[in-house]
This record gives C-alpha cells, sequence and structure tokens, in this order.
C-alpha cells in the first residue's frame, strides 16, 4: 500500500515539474520571465531529493538523473528519459520530457504515449495555464507567482518561481494541491503535494508530502567523453603491493571489431607488459563502458556507469542502492593534475572470483589512477595503477 502511494506522489511529482501535452492548453506569460532555456535538461544530470511524508513521520531519499536522450513519436520529437528511484526501496520510474522554447511536458510510456500534464515558459509573476486534466472535464489549473527567497539543504536561493496547482479528479469531493518552486538554472527546489480523495461521504489524505532540494550536480561526464576509439594510448606505472613490485604497461586502442552476440562494434585494447601481452574488447554503450576479456558476450570483466554526476547511486537487484561515484575533483597524477576527475567505485565478480575497483577518471582522458583489488581462488591482490602519460595517434590502414 504504502509503495502504491509513494509511487502515485511520484507520477504526481513528475507531472507537475516536468510537464505534459493537453490537447487544448492556454496559459499566459510575461516577455522576460523565466525561459525554458532556463531550465536544466542536458543527459547526466542529478538532483537528490529529502522527502518527508507528513502522514507516517518519515523520511526517505529520492534522486533524479537524465539518462538519455531518444525520438519518439515522430522522427521530429526528440525526449530526454528522467530516471527517479527511492533510495529506501529501490523503487524506479522513468519519465520521458520535451522541452521546448514555451513549454515542458512530460509523458509516461506503457503500451502508447500518455500526456500528463504542461508547464508553459516564460515563467513570470502572475502567469497562468489550465492542464490536460482540463479537457477531460475536470479542474486543472495552475499560477505562478515570483519569490525572491527560498532556502533548502542543499542551499539558498534568491531568486525562485512559485507554481500552486489545483485539480480535481474526481466528482465527490475529492482533490489534489501542490506547490512547486523551480530556480532558473537549477530546476525543482521544493515541492509540496497534498491529495485528498472522497467516496461522496468522508474526505481521506492519502498523500502529504514535502520534497527538498538536497544536492544538485548539473556538471556531468557522459559516455561520449570517455575515450574509446583507435589511437588513444596511455601509459601506467603498476605497483603491486602484495609482491612490493612495479611495472609499466602501454595500452593502445588498436582498431575495432565486431562482437556477434552483441550485435556491436568494440575496441580492441592491447596491454603490453615487460613479460605479456594482454586484450581486452571495450563497448561503449548509451549509459556504460563494459571491459571484456573475450568477444563473448559473458566475459565482461568489469564497467562504469554513465552519465557519472556526484552523488548519483544505483540500486542493484532488489539491495540495497550503493553509491558508485564517491568524490568530483582533483587528482593529480604523474601525467599531470586534473581539477576534473570523478572518483569511481566498482565492484562485482562469480564463482571465485571477485574485485573491488576504486579509480579515478577524466572526461577526454579516462582512467588515471585505479587501485584494484582481484580475489581469484585466494586471497585479495592488490595492484595500483597511475597514469604516466596519454597520447592521441592517427591509426592508417
Amino acid at each position: 500500500m504504502y509503495r502504491n502511494i509513494i509511487i502515485l506522489s511520484l507520477i504526481a511529482l513528475l507531472t507537475l515539474t516536468l510537464g505534459g501535452c493537453g490537447k487544448s492548453p492556454t496559459g499566459s506569460g510575461g516577455d522576460n520571465g523565466f525561459p525554458a532555456s532556463a531550465y536544466p535538461n542536458e543527459i547526466g544530470m542529478y538532483w537528490k531529493y529529502a522527502v518527508q511524508d507528513h502522514l507516517t513521520g518519515t523520511t526517505d531519499t529520492i534522486s533524479a538523473s537524465i539518462i538519455s536522450s531518444q525520438t519518439i513519436l515522430t522522427p521530429e520529437i526528440t525526449t530526454q528519459t528522467w530516471h527517479y528511484y527511492w533510495h529506501s526501496s529501490c523503487v524506479l520510474f522513468d519519465k520521458h520530457v520535451i522541452l521546448t522554447n514555451d513549454s515542458l511536458q512530460i509523458y509516461s510510456i506503457d503500451d502508447e504515449p500518455f500526456f500528463e500534464q504542461l508547464i508553459r515558459f516564460p515563467l513570470d509573476d502572475n502567469s497562468g495555464w489550465s492542464g490536460p486534466m482540463s479537457t477531460h472535464g475536470s479542474v486543472d489549473t495552475s499560477h505562478a507567482t515570483h519569490v525572491t527567497s527560498l532556502t533548502t539543504p542543499a542551499g539558498q536561493f534568491s531568486s525562485a518561481i512559485q507554481i500552486e496547482r489545483n485539480w480535481h479528479q474526481d466528482f465527490e469531493g475529492g482533490y489534489k494541491q501542490s506547490y512547486t518552486w523551480l530556480v532558473p538554472e537549477v530546476g525543482l527546489a521544493k515541492y509540496q503535494l497534498l491529495v485528498v480523495y472522497s467516496d461522496g461521504a468522508h474526505l481521506d489524505t492519502t498523500i502529504n508530502q514535502t520534497w527538498e532540494l538536497a544536492a544538485y550536480n548539473l556538471n556531468t561526464f557522459t559516455v561520449e567523453e570517455f575515450p574509446n576509439s583507435p589511437g588513444h594510448i596511455w601509459t601506467y606505472e603498476i605497483q603491486d603491493t602484495t609482491e612490493s613490485t612495479i611495472d609499466n604497461v602501454t595500452v593502445s586502442i588498436t582498431g575495432t571489431i565486431f562482437m556477434t552476440e552483441l550485435e556491436t562494434n568494440a575496441s580492441i585494447w592491447v596491454y603490453e607488459y615487460n613479460d605479456r601481452v594482454d586484450t581486452q574488447y571495450v563497448v561503449s554503450s548509451d549509459h556504460r563502458v563494459s571491459f571484456y576479456s573475450s568477444l563473448d558476450a559473458s566475459a565482461e570483466e568489469y564497467g562504469f556507469t554513465f552519465p557519472m554526476a556526484l552523488g548519483r547511486f544505483w540500486c542493484i537487484f532488489t539491495f540495497a542502492p550503493v553509491s558508485d561515484l564517491t568524490e568530483k575533483g582533483l587528482v593529480a597524477v604523474p601525467a599531470g593534475s586534473f581539477n576534473n576527475g570523478f572518483r569511481y567505485a566498482n565492484y562485482g565478480g562469480m564463482f571465485n572470483y571477485y574485485y573491488w575497483f576504486d579509480s579515478w577518471l577524466v572526461p577526454g582522458i579516462g582512467i588515471v589512477k585505479s587501485t584494484r583489488h582481484i580475489a581469484n581462488l585466494g586471497p585479495y591482490e592488490t595492484e595500483i595503477w597511475v597514469l604516466v602519460e596519454h597520447a592521441v595517434t592517427t591509426i592508417t590502414d
């Protein structure tokens, strides 16, 4: 029951803050106000909210991230996919967003697209509009006002737009009311939702929640920024802390090869050690870079999930959420100092093989430092890789 309420609340939040489209929406806005261009909607952006449930007295955390773009409905319409999940229960929910110069639209995808609501731009003091629920014989109105100060756990904002929405979907006296605070260049900063149902004789409050922005990161690391094309060459120094030895390895992307089972091309990564040569096959997809030991689709050794944003959590099956990105900032190695490093933790394995990698990655450069703990039929062995040099050469046939 509680999970159903959570999902209903999430649907209502998404329809309110990310929009939707009615058949005949009407609205007005000022000439200058909050334009659509000030609403963040790029792949990799990330927000985290503290949620208070006033009915149960409980708190939770929900994260939102934009994970991809795709063309839906017609070739002319490009949408962004927003990925939401609750930290306590790993409930996942996706919505698709269309942002144009004059509106923000949101729809869910089940068997067919279902448009849910609309926000009109530019948002300004006293702007207002009717939503799609009004086309079904119900009331659905929104009204925006400008506020000069808003404080959340993420900080204090000197300017925001508050949107009051009222919509009625039953005719027995029930209603829904929400308040949303949007901050230019930040997005949703605060949200309040009240849902009251009626059976004709009694009113029953089913949702009463407040969402407040706790953290956000709009500077991210996308999969396209991870170098995985022929010509890249890295030189690493490897310290084996178990054997107390130091080695060097040159890693080169020498070409590409087709992986039949995955029906995609993989880049060929060649590792030249002092005493051997190893090969990996690396595939970049929409949200992941995967490293394979062979051309077998089941031979993935490890990988990185994209886009990276500080504070990102991923739910693994039905277990508790885990943080893969633990730090963002300066990382210094012999190849140089990088202010835009992303520290990524990944782990996994099967049967008698387990690994835990603690790596620093830099957009355009790749892996600059990695502490690798590996257990293969025995105790953990630890290697520390640090980047000495990175170059890009031209590959000729």
